[in-house]
């Protein structure tokens, strides 16, 4: 991810961001994740943006599904 997506991804969660780098980031969003997104129960991905859920899903490995109950895929890899 570039750093202009993870400053998209803290703004979105409210995270302050300013003269962090790209791994601070990375752990200030992945700390907000594990606090309020439990991995267990059913996220809405229609709440987040896009670049969110890419980043969620390709470094955490979070999965989302559509109103069909079916996987969507955010890593590039066909499911």
């Amino acid at each position: 991810m570039s750093r202009a997506e993870l400053v998209s991804i803290c703004w979105e969660l409210k995270i302050e961001c300013k003269d962090k780098s790209i791994d601070e980031m990375k752990q200030l969003i992945r700390e907000f994740a594990d606090k309020n997104f439990k991995r267990r129960s059913k996220i809405s991905g229609s709440k987040m943006s896009l670049t969110l859920r890419k980043f969620l899903s390709k470094e955490y490995d979070f999965k989302f599904y559509n109103k069909n109950k079916e996987e969507v895929n955010y890593k590039g890899n066909k499911v």
